[in-house]
């Protein structure tokens, strides 16, 4: 009798994997043990370091805190990640805001297209996603705004709704 492995992967590529993170959490432990810091600290350390270089210096510079670069860890874009670091500083949000804002941001993130793999396709920066977000609201249909091609896509379903939009933006002709 053969055994599965599922998703894709054979059961002797699932036990590496088990035996790597044995040892990477076992690396973790011993650095924790090494420094005098709890495991949490250290991972939560290493995860700092995946923030892009720029807001990594906005934490060394004073201009952020590490609970600010803690909350913008989780924003899965990184470009999203920067400009809500700037506007954290510009705004001088406190980490509680900062976490607010996040959450926000990973609710209009959450509607970004992705391809099969889960990747982002054409990730859009909040700015953009807020504006695509109050036109749609405006005039009553889907719409998706590409900073890249420079264009704005309106999506109707059928005659009657793109007569009501084009009334809405003034360009019906009777």
């Amino acid at each position: 009798m053969q055994i599965s492995g599922g998703w894709g992967q054979e059961p002797q590529d699932q036990l590496e994997q088990i035996e790597e993170g044995g040892s990477r959490y076992r690396a973790v432990a011993k650095l924790a043990h090494l420094t005098g810091h709890t495991r949490t600290h250290i991972s939560h350390a290493i995860r700092l370091l995946k923030l892009p270089i720029a807001i990594q210096k906005m934490v060394r510079s004073g201009q952020l805190t590490v609970g600010h670069a803690e909350a913008l860890v989780g924003v899965e874009l990184q470009g999203s990640k920067l400009a809500i670091a700037k506007q954290i500083v510009n705004q001088r949000m406190s980490v509680r805001e900062t976490r607010a804002l996040v959450r926000e941001a990973r609710k209009e993130t959450a509607t970004v297209p992705k391809n099969e793999l889960g990747k982002t396709v054409n990730a859009a920066s909040p700015d953009v996603l807020r504006l695509q977000k109050r036109i749609a609201e405006r005039i009553g249909c889907e719409v998706r705004l590409d900073s890249d091609a420079a264009s704005l896509t309106i999506k109707y379903h059928n005659l009657d709704i793109l007569d009501g939009v084009l009334e809405k933006l003034g360009l019906l002709e009777t």
